[in-house]
């Protein structure tokens, strides 16, 4: 059986995909029920009907409340929104509403969301509110170190999750990637140290998010799973981490990690990471299959 093309997710951009438009982000933002980064002026969204109607309409039998949220939403949308969008990212080619809810809805949010985090303002601010509160509520998660290699977990209300720590030790695994709060990113998993397995993925934020990616593994080392899109509207699964290739040409080639689960309204499930090669090139176990029935 011929082994799958190394890098055969290269296709896929669904992950963590550009701004549509910062214009576009800045509002959404707003819509959501934070502090303005700007001022973003009332537009008409009728070039994006075609993408948010089916999207909408579903939401409309299950959510009414939160389908009238959504389209108050639209509303506040820039003009140059929809020229944007053409322009940067062609519609998909089927009807994806999960590729669709991300692109339009899911990205421009994020963006928007990390630009406040990591502005001087919003800095300043969210300290404030942290420290008030007793409570991490808005920011990003720490990166893991060897100490404690496990990313910190984003923002209860919005924030990524840290990233796993990067193993430089043979035979130890790389750090789990930070879960997100409400809202945001699982951080991405560290990479394995030699013989060692890639950290697992975060999982993504309970409302909408995105599953960290699983880390890659060290040589001869196991991709780690991507974690899983727990969002009650919208969630990717990550990725799985693609394998490490081996060192030697014994066994068999290690497996890249399972990919996330994703959320059951508008979601999608990650995908496998990429097995690794021994060396040579080989994928394959030799042998001979018995016939069947023979023991």
């Amino acid at each position: 059986m011929g082994a799958p093309m190394k890098g055969r997710r290269q296709g896929r951009t669904r992950r963590r995909s550009r701004a549509v438009g910062t214009g576009a982000a800045a509002g959404a933002f707003l819509a959501f029920g934070m502090t303005p980064l700007a001022a973003a002026p009332a537009a008409n969204a009728d070039g994006l009907d075609v993408v948010l109607d089916p999207i909408l309409n579903s939401l409309a039998s299950i959510a009414p409340a939160l389908t009238t949220d959504l389209t108050s939403m639209v509303a506040s949308f820039d003009p140059s929104f929809a020229a944007e969008g053409a322009a940067s990212a062609a519609l998909p080619a089927t009807d994806d509403l999960a590729t669709m809810f991300q692109q339009y809805v899911y990205t421009p949010l994020e963006t928007a969301a990390q630009a406040w985090i990591l502005s001087p303002t919003g800095e300043q601010v969210d300290s404030f509110l942290n420290s008030a509160s007793g409570e991490f509520l808005i920011g990003n998660g720490a990166a893991g170190t060897q100490d404690d290699p496990t990313g910190g977990a984003g923002g209860l209300w919005f924030g990524d999750g840290g990233v796993g720590w990067n193993s430089t030790v043979a035979g130890e695994a790389g750090g789990a990637g930070g879960s997100a709060g409400i809202f945001g990113d699982g951080g991405i998993g560290g990479s394995g140290g030699e013989g060692a397995a890639g950290g697992e993925g975060g999982a993504g934020g309970s409302f909408m998010g995105l599953g960290g990616e699983g880390g890659a593994g060290g040589a001869g080392g196991a991709g780690g799973d991507g974690g899983d899109a727990l969002g009650s509207l919208f969630g990717i699964g990550g990725d799985g981490g693609n394998a490490g290739d081996g060192v030697t040409a014994d066994g068999l080639p290690a497996l890249g990690g399972a990919g996330g689960n994703g959320s059951e309204l508008f979601g999608d499930h990650g995908m496998v990471g990429d097995f690794g090669t021994l060396p040579g090139g080989s994928t394959e176990v030799s042998g001979t299959l018995l016939p069947l029935g023979t023991t």
